[in-house]
């Protein structure tokens, strides 16, 4: 419950804010503008753009929220 900071990765890419809320009760959802300095407010419906990515995601979880995956459906592999 409370504000999320979330880092936008490759895999997150052409993807909703639906797709990736999995068990999440989303109550707000923004993205920094750099280039105009302001804060712009996402729906569920937001697609997640190259422009976005490796910025953050400002998201605040509603309600009794318990601990929730948030994020790529499916971990990328790690280097060796």
């Amino acid at each position: 419950n409370g504000w999320n900071f979330l880092a936008v990765t490759n895999e997150m890419v052409g993807s909703t804010i639906s797709d990736i809320k999995g068990e999440c009760a989303i109550s707000t959802i923004y993205f920094w503008d750099a280039s105009a300095q302001k804060w712009n407010k996402l729906s569920e419906n937001s697609l997640i753009t190259k422009d976005m990515l490796y910025k953050g995601l400002l998201v605040k979880l509603g309600g009794q929220q318990r601990l929730c995956t948030l994020g790529i459906k499916a971990l990328p592999s790690f280097p060796e």
